[in-house]
């Protein structure tokens, strides 16, 4: 499976960044700045408040005013419009989000692909991710598995297995965790296996995440009755973030949505051994950054690879 971005469907006004994006899946691409960092943090301390004792995490999509969602995304487009503007060509803004990570043990984010939001044969779904403090293991960062974008299964949705559900322990060694600055700028592939560790801080980890899609792209979501059901496609409204309520509780059904296709095909469900056969064709690095006994070589891995992304960057 080749899943790699189209020349005339590149959204990167950069070259460089197009070519590290497209290679592993992400790119570090600069820091918004203090001053705009101070105007998204004061946007959440305005439109957010929680109980003492929350736990877990908190997304905006989990929430059902759609007042506070739209208050959300329009403030924070007017702040990052221009950063965005400046990095990405052609594009359109889906939602811009915010997740919280509080202080407890149910604040990890599972391994796992976020689902499909678009048609994946044309275009390439893009999250931005901005911290509005410092981040690393032990306060939840982001932890990827680089080039992973290039062996997704192009329909994925919470009514249906993933294609790598049963495997997390084989995928946790290959996971590099992205140290970040507050205000650093992470772009990557949604179609990347992703995944957070919980926060063990007492301060609550917070991101900005915008949702970045070709602006002739439009948003599809991925429905299955069963297991023996076909995939249901369906097209919905460009609002679909900012509208749709049920994500917390049950996956999009046929009534959200107009439906523009069913494809008979299995979504496949990879064992360990079919794992393995990926790692070596895509030549995946191993961090092994949650193992105890393998810190340093996670060091060395992650000085090595981080090398080859300065040298690549280099003309940017």
């Amino acid at each position: 499976m080749n899943n790699q971005i189209t020349l005339d469907k590149c959204v990167f006004k950069s070259d460089t960044l197009a070519e590290e994006f497209n290679n592993n899946g992400f790119v570090l691409a600069g820091n918004i700045g203090k001053a705009l960092l101070s105007k998204v943090k004061k946007v959440y301390d305005e439109l957010h408040s929680f109980p003492i004792n929350n736990i877990g995490v908190f997304h905006t999509l989990y929430s059902t005013d759609l007042t506070y969602r739209s208050k959300l995304n329009n403030a924070l487009n007017t702040i990052l419009k221009p950063t965005y503007d400046g990095l990405f060509t052609n594009y359109k803004v889906t939602a811009n989000l915010v997740i919280v990570k509080f202080l407890h043990q149910h604040s990890a984010f599972g391994i796992h692909q976020d689902t499909t939001g678009l048609d994946e044969r044309k275009f390439v779904p893009i999250n931005v991710w901005i911290p509005l403090q410092d981040t690393a293991i032990d306060n939840g960062c982001l932890c990827l598995v680089p080039k992973s974008q290039k062996f997704a299964f192009p329909y994925r949705g919470t009514s249906f297995k993933g294609q790598f559900d049963e495997i997390s322990a084989e995928i946790i060694p290959y996971l590099l965790p992205i140290k970040m600055k507050a205000g650093d700028i992470l772009v990557f592939d949604n179609r990347m296996l992703h995944y957070s560790p919980p926060n063990t801080h007492k301060n609550p980890r917070i991101v900005v995440m915008s949702g970045i899609f070709h602006q002739e792209a439009e948003i599809i979501t991925c429905f299955k009755k069963d297991n023996q059901s076909p995939i249901e496609l369906y097209k919905q409204n460009d609002d679909y973030l900012l509208t749709y309520k049920g994500f917390k509780t049950e996956p999009p059904k046929a009534d959200s949505g107009i439906k523009i296709k069913e494809l008979n095909i299995n979504n496949p469900v990879s064992d360990r051994i079919e794992f393995q056969t990926i790692v070596n064709k895509h030549k995946l690095d191993r961090f092994d950054a949650f193992s105890n006994l393998n810190k340093s070589k996670y060091e060395l891995q992650k000085q090595k690879f981080i090398i080859r992304l300065i040298d690549k960057l280099k003309s940017f």
